[in-house]
């Protein structure tokens, strides 16, 4: 008897393992363009990104002028002018190194800005696919990037619109 409640059990489980599971993808970027905030929220960082860059290469320019005034003068220079010129110069660079990790290392102040302006976008993203896998009861979904896409995908699965819907987008 036990034998027949072990054998009922196995098939028991092995049968519900069998039940197909839902699965759904949808398009990340495709969703986020459709984010008004998003675009604006991007465009602020572009255009913070391009004075960063403005000033860097300012700083790296005077770093080279200094440099091409030590190499014009360099004969007529005394050594102590020599020495006084070349620590200026490492430390005009020195300066502007520090600077650019400042702004494009590691935790630096682009990737704080980027938090600030696009966290609050990803996590009502994030929240909106929640709400929709749960409501969808879907099992399984994937993202279809340009740089990771799905090798086939129906397009009966895709969820995008979706997710759209549920962040109050057309």
């Amino acid at each position: 008897m036990k034998k027949i409640w072990i054998l009922l059990s196995f098939l028991f489980l092995g049968g519900a393992s069998l039940v197909a599971q839902k699965i759904a993808y949808y398009q990340p970027q495709e969703v986020l363009d459709a984010i008004p905030a998003y675009q604006n929220a991007t465009k602020d960082i572009d255009s913070q990104i391009e004075k960063w860059k403005a000033e860097i290469k300012s700083k790296f320019q005077k770093v080279e002028e200094r440099y091409n005034y030590f190499v014009e003068n360099e004969a007529s220079l005394s050594s102590s002018q020599k020495n006084q010129i070349q620590d200026e110069i490492m430390s005009l660079e020195k300066e502007a190194k520090k600077f650019k990790k400042s702004i494009f290392g590691e935790n630096g102040r682009l990737q704080q800005l980027r938090d600030k302006k696009l966290k609050p976008i990803y996590d009502q993203v994030d929240a909106a696919i929640d709400q929709t896998v749960k409501r969808l009861q879907i099992d399984f979904l994937f993202a279809k990037t340009p740089d990771a896409p799905l090798v086939r995908a129906n397009p009966d699965y895709d969820i995008t619109n979706d997710i759209k819907s549920a962040l109050g987008i057309k």
